[in-house]
């Protein structure tokens, strides 16, 4: 194994983290759908959202009477929503 490293081993091109840290989130049954930007709220941490599951398997989002987003049953966007409840 060590020289399995020693062959193989290489200095990363850029040596900043490739790392991003993930947005806001809400996970359902395992189904993660992340929020996108929402506009006139400088973020969404802390709010309490419903979440729908419709018959059909997509999933919303809402804040009060504000839509978040819509999902499919991946956790996919699906289409923006601006509309109110």
């Amino acid at each position: 194994m060590p020289q399995h490293r020693r062959s193989f081993a290489s200095k990363p091109r850029d040596p900043h983290s490739a790392f991003v840290a993930l947005g806001t989130t809400v996970i359902l049954d395992n189904v993660r759908m992340q929020i996108a930007k929402q506009p006139g709220l400088r973020t969404c941490k802390g709010k309490i959202v419903l979440v729908r599951r419709h018959l059909d398997g997509r999933h919303t989002l809402w804040y009060e009477k504000r839509a978040f987003g819509c999902f499919d049953k991946k956790g996919r966007p699906t289409q923006v929503l601006n509309k109110v409840a």
